[in-house]
């Protein structure tokens, strides 16, 4: 049981309690500490997973959704945010994870200063996408 509880973490994966940014349909970029995953299964059951990774859509039958502590995103210079908890949890699907903020500390102390070099980068291509997907 502590293997499925506690799975070797790799680059690619996402776990409970990492700090990750996602693209969030209608609403925009939204960071959050990941508090819960969950695999729908069927109409009226869902399975907790601890662990999550990238696949081929194709491949991906069962959809897998995310629980988030949101954290407020302040941009300190270029590439470097710094990030503050809030009180909101979202819901969100696990398809819609752009990256995982990998080098944080394992005790935080907030407000935590993050490299989000990658993140700016694929940001204005995101927005435009959002816009004429709701035109």
């Amino acid at each position: 049981m502590e293997k499925l509880d506690s799975p070797n973490k790799t680059n690619s994966g996402l776990y409970q309690e990492d700090i990750a940014a996602f693209w969030v349909p209608r609403i925009g970029l939204k960071c959050g500490l990941v508090l819960r995953t969950l695999r729908k299964t069927s109409a009226k059951s869902e399975v907790p997973v601890f662990e999550w990774k990238k696949q081929n859509k194709k491949k991906e039958t069962l959809k897998s959704f995310v629980c988030l502590l949101v954290i407020s995103a302040t941009k300190i210079e270029v590439g470097k945010w710094s990030l503050s908890k809030t009180k909101e949890i979202l819901w969100t699907e696990c398809s819609s994870h752009l990256l995982t903020f990998h080098k944080v500390p394992e005790v935080q102390l907030w407000p935590v200063s993050v490299n989000a070099e990658h993140l700016e980068d694929i940001l204005p291509e995101l927005e435009i996408a959002e816009r004429e997907r709701l035109l």
